[in-house]
C-alpha cells in the first residue's frame, strides 16, 4: 500500500490525471492512492529536495544534478473561442487577434505574457480583459463572451469537446516548451516507483493523440 504525492500544474492535470487514475484501476492496485499538489512555479526542485513530493511535472527543468527527467511530449500553443464566434471561423488573422478582448491564463499572476512578449516584437498590442490563475476558469469565460484565450493545444482541445468551443491556429509565433517529469535519484531504483513513472510514460500515447 503506497500513496503517492504529485506536483501538476491544472493545466497537465487535465491531460495526465484522469488517464493515470484509469490505468491505476485497471491495474488492479487498489492499495495505490494518488495525492496531487500544486507545483512550485517558482522551483519545481525544491519540494522534490524536500521529498515534500515523489513526482513533479512541470515545464522549466531545475538545475539541480540530484534530479532524474524524462521530457513527456512538446507543446505548442492555439486560440480558442466560442463555436459561434460572430468574427472568427476556423481561421483568425494578426488584425482580428489584437482588436477582440483576451483572456489570460497567468498561474503566476505576475509578469508579461509570452503572447505580450511576441506581440512587443512586432510592435503590436492587446487588451487583456480578463486574468486568471486557474485554466479550468477560463474557457468557462470564452464560452459566453466573443473574447479570445491562447493555451496549450492538447489543454485547448480538451476543453473545446466540453464546452463547445472552437480551436483556431494562434496567429502570433509562439515558443514551443517540453512538458517534463521529474523525480529524485534516491527513488530511481525505488520499484514502487518506477512502476508509477512507467504507468505515466504508458498513458503518453492517448495525451499526445
Amino acid at each position: 500500500r503506497r500513496c503517492f504525492r504529485l506536483a501538476a500544474s491544472d493545466s497537465i492535470g487535465l491531460s495526465l490525471i484522469p488517464l493515470l487514475a484509469q490505468r491505476i484501476e485497471q491495474e488492479g492496485a487498489e492499495g495505490i492512492s494518488l495525492d496531487v499538489v500544486p507545483a512550485d512555479l517558482h522551483d519545481p526542485g525544491l519540494q522534490i529536495e524536500s521529498q515534500l513530493i515523489d513526482l513533479s511535472f512541470c515545464v522549466e527543468a531545475p538545475k539541480e544534478a540530484s534530479l532524474r527527467r524524462r521530457v513527456l511530449f512538446r507543446e505548442d500553443y492555439c486560440c480558442l473561442l466560442r463555436r459561434d464566434h460572430p468574427r472568427v471561423q476556423g481561421h483568425m488573422d494578426l488584425d482580428t487577434y489584437t482588436e477582440l478582448p483576451h483572456v489570460l491564463i497567468s498561474p503566476r499572476g505576475e509578469g508579461p505574457s509570452l503572447v505580450d512578449q511576441a506581440l512587443g516584437r512586432l510592435g503590436r498590442a492587446r487588451r487583456v480583459a480578463l486574468r486568471v490563475r486557474y485554466f479550468l476558469v477560463a474557457p468557462l469565460v470564452v464560452e459566453r463572451t466573443d473574447w479570445v484565450l491562447t493555451l496549450p493545444r492538447r489543454v485547448a482541445e480538451r476543453c473545446a469537446h466540453s464546452h463547445g468551443l472552437q480551436v483556431v491556429p494562434a496567429p502570433v509565433e509562439l515558443p514551443r516548451f517540453d512538458q517534463l517529469m521529474l523525480w529524485h535519484e534516491r527513488c530511481e531504483d525505488d520499484a514502487a516507483h518506477r512502476w508509477l513513472r512507467d504507468l505515466v510514460v504508458g498513458v503518453l500515447p492517448q495525451i499526445q493523440a
